[in-house]
């Protein structure tokens, strides 16, 4: 089953999911109190868990989890601010207040980390070009250039890697000088595939007529009543998110002492939307999911009965 067929956030107008991120984006940098940080988190672990399936596990264990932790570590070494005081290490006073803005800040980009996976998976390069290519073509296309050369560069350099290793290198049994060597020698056919790479798609651009005036695009974005469905009742939890948080829902301050905000009758709709309006894109692809099974399964039966 493909993405596509399951991913009904990521069939969404390009629009609605570039803004949609950039939120997410913004408010796991507002939002610090610990229910709306462990919403925002579970929203994009399980996005990507979506999208990704198992591939996303190495990387949050590997990468995100390593962020939090270190976080969490370094920030009472530097940051001695707080009423608490559990212990003195050297000393400098650490506090319980020093901790807990650690463990925030680390989920804060353990958050914008897998919001960012996700945004990579769903944000394409022809959908950045449809979004900003009138405003900024060159701009966008040197970006969506860019996006798309990465895999393709780590793609490349598992292939050159797999040949030279084949040829006898890359053994055990080197030395650390001779694993240099034939290092240098992978990344120098590395930069050389990039710059013939880079050659290749000038020429080919410029044999398609790329930047000649009057030149069109084809596009198969409309922004069509299912976007604007979508829009409507993202907007709808915007609405009560920002009106929540200007009340002080999701709010926490640290120092000199922790104190959440009041639990009043904004709290609750606010927290509610949030959490609605993080679960959206897992929600949309799972529902879909549901449906497409269904609907495969209802072909099952008709094909037995034919």
């Amino acid at each position: 089953m493909n993405r596509t067929a399951t991913d009904s956030f990521g069939t969404s107008h390009p629009s609605i999911s570039f803004i949609y991120f950039i939120l997410m984006a913004i408010f796991s940098v507002i939002f610090l109190h610990p229910l709306w940080m462990l919403l925002s988190f579970g929203g994009a672990f399980l996005y990507a868990l979506h999208l990704k399936g198992r591939r996303v596990l190495p990387f949050f264990a590997g990468f995100v989890l390593p962020v939090v932790l270190l976080s969490s570590l370094v920030n009472p070494l530097f940051n001695h601010q707080g009423a608490t005081i559990l212990f003195y290490l050297r000393d400098n006073p650490v506090t319980a207040e020093s901790i807990a803005y650690g463990l925030a800040t680390g989920a804060m980009f353990g958050c914008i980390l897998l919001w960012l996976s996700c945004y990579q998976e769903v944000m394409t390069s022809d959908r950045l070009i449809h979004l900003f290519g009138k405003l900024a073509p060159g701009v966008s296309l040197i970006f969506a250039m860019v996006l798309r050369f990465i895999p393709k560069c780590r793609a490349q350099l598992r292939v050159i890697t797999d040949g030279q290793q084949a040829m006898g290198r890359f053994l055990g049994a080197e030395s650390v000088r001779q694993r240099a060597h034939d290092g240098m020698r992978v990344l120098s056919i590395l930069v050389t595939w990039a710059l013939e790479n880079g050659i290749d798609t000038a020429d080919s651009m410029r044999a398609r007529g790329y930047g000649l005036p009057g030149r069109t695009s084809y596009s198969l974005y409309r922004f069509d009543s299912r976007d604007r469905r979508r829009a409507a009742g993202l907007g709808i939890l915007l609405a009560l998110i920002l009106w929540s948080g200007a009340q002080g829902a999701g709010s926490l301050t640290f120092f000199p002492w922790m104190e959440l905000s009041a639990i009043r009758g904004v709290w609750i709709p606010g927290t509610a939307a949030y959490g609605i309006f993080c679960l959206t894109p897992f929600g949309m692809g799972v529902l879909e999911s549901w449906r497409w099974k269904r609907l495969r399964g209802g072909d099952a039966v008709g094909q037995a009965d034919l």
